[in-house]
């Protein structure tokens, strides 16, 4: 069909008003096969947890990982604080250079025009 509509038939635009609603809720179907998955996921989590494989997944972190993470963020904290001042710097100096050049307009428009022959 390549999004045309059969010789015949029209598309009517629906008309919107303070009662219709905006966005639809569409609740889910609970069938069996939902309820197979879910019962498969359960199971799967239980037969992995003896293995240690979920472990990595659900243990607390370390006292180094902790600490390394603190340090990165540390880091990033102090880099992010750097970025800050330099553009406070750049955002001043560029006002700065704003005021010296309406000052040099407005000494060039007071200067007496040269005439030339």
């Amino acid at each position: 069909m390549n999004g045309t509509q059969p010789q015949g038939q029209t598309t009517t635009v629906p008309v919107m008003d303070a009662n219709t609603p905006v966005a639809y809720y569409q609740p889910i179907a609970i069938t069996p096969a939902t309820i197979k998955w879910i019962a498969g996921a359960v199971v799967a989590a239980l037969a992995l947890m003896p293995s240690g494989f979920l472990d990595r997944y659900m243990l607390p972190a370390k006292d180094s990982e902790v600490q390394a993470l603190t340090a990165i963020v540390k880091v990033l904290q102090q880099g992010q604080q750097d970025t800050s001042d330099a553009v406070k710097r750049l955002t001043l100096a560029v006002d700065n250079l704003s005021g010296l050049v309406d000052r040099m307009q407005t000494l060039k428009n007071a200067a007496p025009k040269l005439k030339t022959r």
